[in-house]
């Protein structure tokens, strides 16, 4: 079984999991659960939050399995998480350096508490200004080496021009390196890929674990409805 789930991470191949019962297949008293879907990186990116149901046997010793594609995700307030990537920013050191200063409030606890909230707040605002969206920025920053790499064959600009252009590409490649191995928690990771799909792939099937379907209230009604469960 190792061997098999093994196999599945080296090509990348996603088990969907599923909502219901267990098991799949019965013969007799033995019960297992034989039928899944798979799903490649493409296909994960592309649908997060694919939902695998396993539906009531009839006729067949095997559940069919229902798929049902939901695109949407329900927003929420994301909590505040330090990114490692913001210690690779030059400016970011300075911008802490200038907000841990000390409070008025003579309990140290408090004092703290007053300092980390402060930090908290413009760290949020300053990770929008400086990094805004991570992967559109790695994007832009792509074309941007791509047309210019044509300038300069041209004689337009200068090799210098090139080579800024592409410092910044390795910064935000670095960036967006940084961001998704911290998100991201991969048993085979080897050091210098630069496998950014298979990464983003990941994410997305982790959140979709964390999806909740249903949840059944104190009366005993099972709630299906995502502001019924909020």
């Amino acid at each position: 079984m190792n061997r098999f789930n093994d196999f599945f991470s080296d090509v990348e191949i996603f088990d969907l999991g599923y909502y219901g019962p267990d098991f799949t297949w019965r013969r007799s008293s033995m019960w297992e659960r034989l039928d899944r879907m798979l799903g490649n990186s493409k296909w994960v990116q592309t649908f997060p939050f694919t939902v695998i149901s396993h539906l009531t046997m009839a006729d067949s010793d095997h559940r069919p399995l229902l798929c049902t594609i939901q695109n949407v995700e329900s927003p929420f307030k994301a909590p505040f998480r330090f990114q490692n990537m913001w210690t690779l920013h030059p400016q970011f050191v300075e911008v802490v350096g200038k907000l841990w200063r000390s409070e008025d409030d003579t309990n140290l606890w408090i004092n703290l508490w007053k300092l980390q909230k402060k930090v908290v707040s413009k760290l949020r605002k300053w990770n929008r200004d400086t990094y805004g969206n991570i992967r559109g920025n790695l994007i832009k920053a792509q074309s941007k080496v791509i047309s210019m790499e044509d300038s300069f064959q041209r004689g337009l600009i200068f090799e210098v021009d090139l080579h800024k252009a592409n410092e910044e590409l390795l910064l935000h490649i670095s960036y967006t390196e940084c961001f998704l191995k911290q998100k991201v928690v991969v048993t085979k990771f080897m050091e210098g890929d630069r496998n950014l799909s298979y990464y983003h792939a990941c994410i997305n099937f982790k959140r979709k674990n964390n999806l909740i379907l249903s949840i059944q209230d104190s009366a005993g009604h099972v709630l299906t409805n995502a502001e019924n469960i909020a």
